[in-house]
């Protein structure tokens, strides 16, 4: 059977190399006079984050992006088949963070078809790609981050505002890989799923208590100054697996607290309904 061009477009596949050049290219593309890539460049002194970094392709270039113009030239654009996702990853939180930047200069707001037209559509490119690996864009103190698409994480971050940051920072792709950080952020949960333990074994919850106690005690999250035999014979990627696992009983843990927190105004209300 034939597929419709929406069909098709809808399960396109993701070429990465092919996709970092098509927003290199937009980046490059003249409108009046300018492109955004120029733009960029001649206000990137002003971006309070750039270290010692003085342009765009400086930093992208850090970052393992290839040099357009040189590939261009050559025209061998080999080098770009040397991306992952995790370049690629990298490449459009830098450039979502200039975007972000560059949109508090007037000459960026052009009218029509102008650079934030191109703007625009890079932007849309970047969330669609985005979304088919399960990621999301957000902006937290002024910077743009790629996060893990999680609504119990959005939920609990939104219910415990002394903890949103920590919830929030674990989901970030460039975390992977980050124990020492992740610990860290386990261990600040920890403290929370600490304050509220007591509710939730008063309201039988002890089975979920005890398994997050085991994985927290076990894995040393919570208690730094311990040794474990067990911890220390994990790989990396088995030590990371248990801390995403930690990660995601806690969230758990933390969305049941809230919800006891509102149980008897449910009960309250089916006595309502029961007698209307």
């Amino acid at each position: 059977m034939r597929k419709s061009i929406f069909e098709i477009l809808k399960t396109q596949e993701i070429n990465i190399p092919i996709e970092v050049i098509k927003i290199e290219k937009l980046l490059r593309t003249k409108v009046l006079s300018s492109t955004l890539e120029q733009l960029i460049n001649n206000n990137f002194s002003d971006w309070p984050y750039r270290g010692s970094y003085i342009s765009l392709t400086e930093l992208t270039h850090s970052f393992g992006i290839p040099n357009y113009y040189t590939c261009e030239s050559l025209n061998n654009f080999s080098p770009y088949q040397k991306l992952n996702v995790y370049d690629m990853f990298n490449f459009f939180e830098i450039i979502c963070n200039m975007l972000l930047f560059i949109s508090n200069y007037s000459n960026y707001e052009l009218s029509g078809r102008g650079l934030h037209h191109n703007a625009n559509i890079i932007s849309e490119n970047i969330q669609h790609i985005l979304e088919q690996y399960g990621y999301k864009t957000i902006v937290q103190d002024d910077k743009v981050y790629i996060v893990k698409i999680s609504e119990e994480a959005t939920a609990v971050a939104e219910n415990y505002e002394d903890i949103a940051e920590d919830v929030i920072e674990y989901n970030r792709f460039s975390l992977q890989g980050n124990l020492k950080r992740k610990r860290e952020l386990l261990y600040n949960l920890s403290n929370k799923f600490e304050e509220i333990r007591p509710n939730l074994n008063a309201n039988c919850q002890s089975e979920l208590t005890n398994d997050i106690g085991t994985i927290l005690n076990g894995l040393n999250i919570r208690h730094n100054n311990k040794n474990s035999e067990y911890a220390g014979s994990l790989s990396e990627k088995e030590q990371e697996k248990w801390y995403d696992r930690a990660y995601d009983a806690l969230l758990l843990a933390l969305m049941q607290n809230r919800y006891l927190d509102y149980k008897k105004d449910i009960k309250n209300l089916r006595v309502t309904l029961k007698n209307n």
